[in-house]
């Protein structure tokens, strides 16, 4: 579906936040199971959702627990992934207790019994094609011995309904000689899989040394191949070791459309780099000690200074980098970071710590948190960022997106918040990460983000999208409630995993067309619920319809008031939205891939008794009744 018009600007957000309108609950505590067997997910407690993830197309993945003692689940099967786009299409796509894929007969997937984690926790999926990627234990209760500690986890990779063993435990490695895969349980950290199922895991291996004993892997080819190994050279002298303890090979774990890796390295000689490797070559393209591109001579990367964001890997093979300096004229707090667009081509300085703030007279930038920046394929970003100047405490943070040289500041803490009545302001600053307001940055400049807001008498915590077209727009409203089969609650937390998923180069909760999906933890009765949304000029209602049809889906248009009164047009498409299609009418973009079909017939059709309101004009505020 593609929305055009005239021309797009910028405009304030409406006073009604968008889930309270337009939300869809796609599982809730207390909700029964799709099938015949009348389970139902666990009531007892928000944790029995897992955190959801979205691919390119709008469809959901998360893991649940279903109540033990209903519809036949017991502890050997209560848990299962689930995989659609709304309640009525959900299905299970793996559930423990069922035959493992490419085991031997009786070895089953492990719900999370004997000491086991059972199906790991952050299944993936694909941008597109449905090919999910996972963990998970191995249990034979027949025959026990057939799964020793030795061999009782796994691997798993493929579509939806057709998944095979990708490494098993005990297995032989088969890119080395005489050596097995050893516990994959560190494998659920940093696991990708892009559309054209490549994959990315850390690996422990089994019958190899203590120095070399750790590998980052990719699929190439239908192959898997060693991105990394602990124990090879590094390039700058001694041995490659690991980097730290969540993942021994990669803190970062990233891998884009084409098969690229970012990942980080430390050598035994205590020397820090990140680097891109690309069909087996890999590629340094930051390291401490190196001069700073653009600062003055003798002005490097200071040791232990380096950081990025696993949601900074792009489909052209960049990151965002920010680092600590160090070198003459550097004092510390007041010059000594930077932050850099880099990548195997060379590396753009964004800003530097103590230069001015575009835009903002006297004021200067402070620090920005890599944890806090994202990437998207327009090589976009976004970030928090903490002020200095000509600041106080209460205005010394803010969030910005933007591009190398044109940066645009969406929030800053002590202004009003856009839309809001009574007129509220940015409470607490962006930088606050304990309540994940983090700026999770889509294509096409798409920001979502949680803060709290105060209007001088209450305050509250509300979840904010960002569109250049709309501004600020309310998405969850501090007092929004929820109705689930527990009953009606309001919400606490809206939770999301910041991870990118994979080749999409966006955040693994929302994708590039604006739909995204979180875990919202509710207050007694109701729990939680996994719900899904959209954030953009074209809103549907309910935001999917399962693929069957016979559910209405009514759309409506809201380009802001800079737009009041301007001519319409809906257009439909079955081939999807990137990278969409010059505008006659001006510089952007049509999220719309023209359908020699369907196009046509939508716009020879438009404003029929098939294709109503699909042609029209803006009302005095921006906004339409877009077909049904």
């Amino acid at each position: 579906m593609g929305l055009l018009a005239l021309s797009l600007a910028t405009s304030t957000a409406s006073a009604q936040s968008i889930l309270s309108q337009y939300s869809e609950i796609v599982q809730a505590c207390g909700d029964t199971v799709p099938g015949p067997s009348g389970a139902m997910i666990d009531p007892t407690s928000h944790l029995n959702l897992g955190t959801p993830t979205m691919d390119a197309n709008g469809t959901v993945l998360f893991r649940s627990r279903m109540a033990v003692g209903v519809g036949g689940a017991d502890a050997n099967n209560n848990r299962a992934y689930f995989l659609g786009r709304t309640q009525a299409d959900l299905q299970i796509a793996v559930r423990a207790g069922d035959q493992a894929p490419g085991c031997p007969a009786g070895t089953l997937l492990l719900s999370g019994t004997n000491g086991s984690l059972g199906l790991g926790d952050f299944p993936r999926i694909s941008p597109s094609n449905e090919i999910l990627f996972f963990q998970s234990s191995l249990y034979d209760p027949t025959t026990p011995t057939n799964t020793p500690a030795s061999s009782d986890t796994a691997l798993f990779w493929g579509p939806a309904g057709s998944v095979s063993l990708l490494a098993r435990e005990g297995d032989p490695v088969p890119f080395l000689g005489g050596e097995t895969w050893a516990n994959f349980y560190n494998a659920v950290k940093n696991t990708h899989v892009n559309s054209n199922g490549s994959v990315l895991f850390t690996a422990a291996l089994g019958g190899a040394s203590a120095a070399t004993d750790t590998v980052l892997v990719t699929r190439l080819g239908g192959n898997l191949v060693p991105v990394l190994r602990e124990g090879d050279l590094y390039p700058f002298g001694g041995t490659v070791v690991p980097v730290g303890a969540f993942d021994p090979l990669n803190n970062l774990g990233q891998l884009n459309a084409s098969g690229q890796v970012l990942h980080d390295v430390k050598s035994s000689t205590g020397e820090y780099a990140i680097a891109v490797w690309t069909a087996g070559n890999d590629v340094l393209i930051a390291r401490e000690g190196q001069q700073a591109p653009g600062l003055a001579a003798g002005v490097v990367f200071a040791t232990n200074g380096i950081a990025s964001n696993s949601g900074c890997f792009n489909a052209a093979g960049r990151t965002v980098l920010v680092t600590s300096l160090s070198g003459p004229g550097v004092v510390s707090g007041v010059n000594d970071q930077a932050m850099y667009l880099a990548g195997t081509g060379g590396l753009s300085l964004i800003l530097r710590r103590g230069d001015a703030v575009p835009g903002l007279p006297g004021v200067t930038w402070k620090g920005v948190d890599a944890a806090s920046v994202f990437l998207n394929d327009q090589d976009e970003f976004s970030f928090a960022a903490d002020l200095g100047g000509a600041v106080t405490s209460a205005n010394d943070s803010s969030t910005w997106v933007g591009s190398v040289g044109n940066l645009i500041m969406i929030a800053r803490e002590g202004d009003f918040v856009p839309g809001m009545t009574p007129a509220a302001t940015w409470k607490y600053g962006v930088m606050d990460f304990a309540l994940l307001r983090r700026p999770y940055l889509s294509q096409h400049r798409y920001v979502l983000f949680q803060n709290t807001v105060s209007d001088g008498v209450a305050t509250k915590q509300m979840f904010f999208g960002y569109t250049p077209a709309l501004g600020i727009v309310q998405l969850l409203d501090g007092t929004d409630t929820f109705t689930t089969p527990l009953g009606t609650a309001g919400w606490t937390t809206a939770t999301q995993f910041g991870s990118p998923n994979s080749s999409d180069a966006t955040p693994a909760w929302c994708n590039a067309n604006g739909d995204f999906v979180c875990k919202v933890v509710l207050g007694s009765p109701a729990m939680g619920a996994i719900v899904r949304g959209h954030l953009g000029s074209l809103v549907a209602e309910p935001s999917a319809v399962p693929v069957a049809g016979n559910v209405p889906h009514n759309f409506h248009i809201d380009l802001g008031v800079a737009q009041a009164n301007r001519l319409y047009l809906v257009l439909a498409t079955s081939m999807g939205t990137r990278p969409g299609f010059p505008s006659p009418f001006g510089p952007q973009v049509v999220p719309l891939n023209i359908d020699p079909l369907w196009t046509d017939l939508s716009l020879q059709g438009s404003n029929s008794i098939v294709w109503p309101n699909s042609l029209g004009f803006l009302d005095a505020n921006g906004k339409g009744i877009g077909p049904s």
